[in-house]
């Protein structure tokens, strides 16, 4: 988990410009997915992290989804992903 976070906080500041799919196709995955969710939920991070972020129970979509968005990548702004950046409508 400490490369996955890694990877995905790296993403949001910057670091990276490269989208990030979970292939969970045993369902292994769903406490993490929970977890962001949970976070989102209670403003611990910020709803834009679905932009670059994407959990798939199957490959094709997943990498659907990857190839998409290199093509487009969102702009990293930690203002807009970290909680800590300037207030919001919450």
């Amino acid at each position: 988990y400490e490369e996955f976070f890694e990877t995905l906080v790296g993403r949001q500041i910057g670091d990276h410009g490269k989208p990030i799919a979970v292939l969970d196709d045993h369902s292994y995955y769903l406490p993490l997915k929970a977890l962001i969710e949970h976070a989102v939920k209670e403003r611990f991070v910020r709803e834009a992290v679905w932009e670059i972020l994407h959990f798939s129970t199957e490959l094709e979509s997943a990498l659907d989804w990857l190839e998409s968005h290199a093509r487009a990548p969102v702009h990293a702004d930690p203002d807009r992903f970290l909680p800590m950046g300037p207030k919001t409508n919450r």
